[in-house]
């Protein structure tokens, strides 16, 4: 059946704004009428369109549209396609053209009223909808104005809102059955410019709402390995002295977190300690985080690259060979006056019979040292080392060295290397050829020359006096502190009664009283809670927030020693915030937020519409936030 009406699209629209306009054109009934028109279907549709092919069956003939075009223009589907797999991608694309399907088999919520991208409630611009009104006559929904925390308008920079700022009531049913098509409230109020938001944030906030439209509006061939590997690229680029392509949790998140303001985090709820819990650090080295957290993969990305479209542009190819990204890379010739330090730029690619490792070979331009190091590409780690060539000035020394008479054990110890690589050198130079057995013989000749260098009585009197000399200077030294090995160990073998008879006598392990570590912890824990309670409400109070306060030390004796420790461990219990608590705690910064936004008027109802963890409270919950409102109006 073929529609004999289909609205005409407006830049950035909603489906579900279409399909309202829709409605409002038809004369049918009820939305419920309208929907089963455009998709066959008898629900709401979500923010990713099911049953798209049906609609583009029945609309009129002079249609132009694509499917595809039509999603990549008024559906939130372009934001989430590069980070699906292809199975997941797969599943998604087949619930447009099947009504059975079901995206929630992936684990994905695509639902209006509770996803991790879009706002429950329909936002709108006050700007926006005079210059729609003005220029068609008529109000539609925009996709931008829908991201989750992002409150500002991208073209105006003004404040969204849901609520008319008059009589307070929703803009929008919260169903999303009814929109707006005029730029008046139900009760014919205008929609009025709100105050413009906060200087410091309303700068971070467009940087991401242009990213945002950035993938809305590009349409790009990056697929989910693409940008796990760029992102892993990037992050060990940005942070300094990595490693063996690993990254460091500490390290990351401590840059990460000083480049956000303390506001900021709260506001997007993605503090310091939430990041270095370890499922929410594993998910930020893979491209599906943004199915999981839209706004803090995006804040990383800022972080990381500027901009998602520098990021995007990466090139694939950098990204293909994880040898990059430990770039630049250290050298690694033990008598280079560069040794360890990051002088090569450049590395030689080539290849090996092995089907998932990608090899690479790294030269010093200085001392033409030269290894290579393999890139496992199932497991992201950095395996097969090997020294292809050790360069001429390695060489040139080991050959001064042997001609100077030093022992191939010498010289291995000087150049960093095996005595077998010394004596494969010496070989190459076709200055002496020594067998495998006459090295094992050398190396054993040498420690014995080491030990007729000075008599016994001399090496136990110079060792007597190095360990006099540190009792000197610290009368009050341990066994356990005194930390040299060769004179140690040389005094227990050949001089062990004098070597008792000075030193201090063991000290037996004294034996911990556990008591009293309780009744000292149970009073920290105290403060601890105290200074918990003084913070800012964003977290629920839990056993790991209070613990987390402790010195490192405590942390790890309440945790290992847990049984020996009861009162820390009832009192940790007792401090403990159940739901209802925190919701209680919470409600003063709400009403405190909430009246800096605007509102003056503040309603329970105001309160359930903007904070999704209230639309199930407690009748306590109730009570509380009526008595903060008495006292707020009283005063």
């Amino acid at each position: 059946m073929k529609l004999n009406y289909f609205p005409t699209c407006y830049p950035d629209e909603d489906i579900r704004s279409i399909s309202y306009r829709y409605h409002l054109h038809s004369g049918n009934r009820t939305v419920k009428q309208s929907t089963i028109d455009l998709f066959e279907l008898t629900h709401r549709q979500c923010i990713i369109p099911k049953n798209i092919s049906i609609l583009f069956e029945r609309l009129p003939q002079n249609s132009q549209w694509s499917s595809i075009e039509f999603l990549q223009r008024h559906s939130f589907y372009p934001l989430f396609r590069p980070f699906l797999n292809d199975k997941h991608r797969e599943t998604i694309e087949i619930s447009f053209t099947d009504p059975q399907s079901n995206n929630g088999s992936i684990n994905l919520n695509f639902s209006t009223l509770n996803n991790n991208l879009t706002t429950a409630n329909v936002r709108y611009c006050p700007t926006c909808l005079l210059e729609d009104y003005e220029r068609f006559g008529e109000c539609y929904v925009h996709r931008l104005h829908q991201i989750i925390d992002l409150d500002v308008c991208h073209k105006h920079h003004t404040a969204l809102t849901i609520f008319c700022p008059q009589c307070f009531t929703l803009l929008s049913d919260p169903k999303h059955d009814t929109l707006l098509a005029t730029p008046y409230c139900e009760h014919n109020h205008l929609i009025t410019k709100e105050s413009l938001p906060d200087v410091d944030s309303l700068e971070l906030k467009l940087a991401l709402l242009k990213d945002y439209e950035f993938l809305l509006t590009y349409v790009n061939d990056k697929v989910c390995n693409d940008i796990r590997d760029i992102l892993k690229a990037t992050m060990i680029q940005r942070i300094p002295n990595f490693r063996n392509g690993l990254v460091s949790k500490k390290k990351f998140i401590e840059e990460f977190s000083k480049c956000i303001s303390v506001e900021m985090q709260n506001h997007f709820q993605i503090s310091k300690e939430l990041m270095m819990e370890k499922p929410i650090f594993r998910r930020l080295l893979k491209a599906n985080l943004f199915l999981l957290h839209p706004n803090l993969f995006m804040l990383m990305v800022h972080f990381l690259a500027g901009s998602m479209e520098t990021f995007f542009s990466i090139s694939h190819d950098y990204s293909e060979s994880g040898l990059l990204w430990s770039g630049p890379w250290e050298c690694l010739n033990k008598i280079c006056p560069h040794y360890q330090e990051r002088v090569i730029t450049e590395y030689k690619p080539f290849v090996q019979s092995y089907k998932y490792i990608k090899f690479g070979a790294f030269t010093c331009d200085l001392c033409g040292f030269t290894y290579s190091l393999g890139w496992d590409t199932r497991y992201q780690k950095i395996v097969r080392f090997r020294v292809r060539d050790r360069g001429m000035m390695w060489k040139k020394i080991v050959l001064d060295h042997f001609h100077s008479g030093l022992s191939l054990y010498k010289i291995a110890n000087i150049v960093g290397a095996y005595p077998a690589a010394v004596q494969r050198a010496i070989a190459e130079m076709n200055t002496k050829s020594i067998s495998k057995n006459e090295i094992l013989n050398e190396v054993n000749v040498t420690r014995l020359q080491v030990g007729a260098t000075l008599e016994v009585h001399e090496r136990i009197a110079y060792h007597r006096e190095r360990l006099l000399h540190k009792l000197e200077q610290n009368p009050n030294i341990t066994r356990t502190d005194v930390k040299d090995w060769s004179t140690i160990s040389w005094l227990r073998a050949h001089d062990r009664d004098w070597y008792d008879q000075v030193l201090p006598i063991k000290r037996k392990p004294e034996v911990f009283d556990y008591d009293e570590l309780d009744n000292l912890l149970v009073l920290k824990i105290r403060e601890a809670v105290k200074k918990v309670n003084n913070s800012k409400p964003n977290r629920r109070i839990l056993k790991d927030t209070i613990i987390n306060m402790l010195d490192q030390k405590d942390q790890n004796r309440l945790r290992i020693k847990k049984q020996k420790l009861p009162k820390s461990w009832s009192t940790l219990e007792l401090n403990v915030e159940n739901l209802e608590e925190y919701l209680i705690r919470k409600l003063p910064n709400l009403i405190l937020s909430l009246q800096r936004y605007g509102i003056k008027k503040i309603t329970w109802f105001s309160i359930e519409a903007r904070f999704k963890l209230y639309k199930n409270a407690s009748d306590r919950v109730k009570e509380e936030f009526e008595k903060l409102v008495i006292g707020i109006n009283q005063g």
